[in-house]
């Protein structure tokens, strides 16, 4: 999900200044990863056969300002 929001300020009759931010995963909804499916030998078993160990992405937020002239 994406979400944006622009805002534009004119300073004069050919200056401006715009702030914009926009936000990616704003809600941070976990995308987690596949379990992991290697169980190994029995003389060195994988503990961590099955679980899920982690997750991908997350909150990303860019915010920018723009002077124009």
């Amino acid at each position: 999900m994406m979400s944006a929001v622009n805002k534009r300020i004119s300073l004069s009759a050919e200056k401006s200044v715009e702030l914009s931010m926009v936000g990616l995963n704003f809600i941070n909804h976990g995308n987690w990863n596949d379990p992991d499916v290697v169980i190994g030998p029995s003389s060195a078993p994988n503990v961590n056969a099955g679980k899920i160990i982690g997750s991908r992405g997350g909150r990303v937020i860019q915010i920018g300002l723009r002077f124009s002239f």
